[in-house]
């Protein structure tokens, strides 16, 4: 029966543990994409302020993003500022926004996109500061999933007399169940709390 607990455990642990990975990767991944993000907008804001027209600077810039199939939406009569402002990225849906009011209005489309950049190089900085700011509470939150199936495991390698109980009764499957259940709540507050914060 300890086995089979400790196998179960250590299944949940590892099912979470590989969703929690692939979620921070995801979260990389989008954090370096947004760090390019005012790279690509600056480069975008100087090709259009040295005379390249929108549509050859904006193809690059998809292309670049990582958002070919703007490329061959736009080449199929769908304009820029439409492609932008139906994209998930709220920078994109903002560039989508001022390439409309400049096809509309006219006015300095580069400035307004190195103003964009500038934002997204801020934003970028306040989420690094925000991160590093809450990494205490990260690990407290990966020490507090960790610890206590650590000790049930020690203590059932070392003293298994001690917790053949745990595992036999059921008042001492409860006690257990009720410790995991609280250790669940008390890692999830804290993540909560990193990710409102982040």
């Amino acid at each position: 029966m300890f086995l089979v607990a400790v196998a179960i455990l250590g299944a949940v642990l590892a099912g979470i543990c590989a969703h929690r990975y692939q979620l921070h990767r995801d979260q990389l991944e989008l954090n370096n994409w947004r760090e390019r993000l005012a790279q690509h907008l600056m480069r975008l804001g100087s090709k259009l302020r040295s005379g390249s027209s929108l549509e050859l600077s904006m193809r690059e810039f998809s292309e670049s993003t990582g958002r070919a199939d703007w490329s061959s939406a736009a080449g199929l009569g769908l304009r820029w500022s439409q492609l932008g402002k139906r994209d998930k990225e709220s920078e994109l849906q903002t560039l989508g926004q001022l390439i409309s009011v400049y096809e509309v209005r006219g006015g300095d489309l580069a400035l307004w996109i190195d103003q964009l950049a500038q934002r997204c190089q801020q934003r970028s900085r306040a989420e690094a500061m925000a991160r590093v700011s809450m990494a205490p509470v990260l690990s407290q939150a990966r020490l507090i999933a960790v610890v206590m199936p650590i000790v049930i495991l020690l203590v059932g390698v070392f003293e298994p007399e001690a917790t053949l109980d745990l595992f036999r009764t059921q008042v001492g499957l409860l006690v257990l169940l009720g410790c995991l259940a609280l250790n669940l709540v008390m890692w999830w507050f804290f993540l909560r709390l990193a990710r409102q914060c982040v």
